[in-house]
């Protein structure tokens, strides 16, 4: 009998232990900020992009160091005007029309600024006009420091829309 009550005791003292620790832990952390989700719509502007040249190696057209500006009007102010993508870069199939893109994009206010890599596909909408989707894992510095903006763009031929969400965190691990 002395050993069962030994063993309550010292799973009643484990126990209480474990509370105070979770207890501890749960007020040392920061409250977190809620992510935000939210749509837009961009207008670009005259692209800049050099003229595309054929790798002989892979038949692929190539654009390199290209530069893309868009006005960028949003559900929240944090990610609204202009945003660059610079250095932009394409890869186009000549047969298909189809091809990808990637790059950095950067958004700058006065209170803090977004900056990360850029990725996504082109393709033929007709023979005179492309379509696009596009994202963005950008991370926020000054105010923005400790979010992350990730957005998902598109171009269907007629409009330009985004939807996007803002979070506490890191940008997820592209594996």
């Amino acid at each position: 009998m002395r050993t069962i009550c030994v063993a309550v005791a010292t799973l009643a003292l484990l126990s209480v232990s474990v509370t105070a620790v979770v207890a501890q832990d749960e007020e040392a952390m920061p409250a977190r900020e809620p992510a935000v989700y939210f749509t837009g719509t961009f207008e670009e502007l005259p692209p800049e992009m050099p003229d595309p040249v054929m790798n002989p190696d892979t038949g692929v057209l190539e654009v390199r160091d290209g530069r893309l500006e868009f006005i960028h009007e949003a559900g929240d102010p944090r990610v609204a005007g202009p945003y660059v993508i610079e250095p932009f870069h394409m890869d186009i199939d000549p047969a298909t029309g189809v091809g990808r893109m990637w790059g950095t994009g950067r958004m700058e206010h006065d209170t803090g600024a977004w900056e990360g890599p850029i990725w996504g596909l082109h393709y033929p909408l007709t023979e005179e006009v492309s379509g696009y989707t596009g994202s963005g894992a950008l991370t926020g510095s000054g105010a923005y420091e400790g979010l992350t903006y990730f957005y998902r763009g598109t171009f269907d031929g007629e409009e330009r829309f985004a939807e996007a969400i803002i979070y506490e965190g890191e940008p997820a691990p592209l594996e």
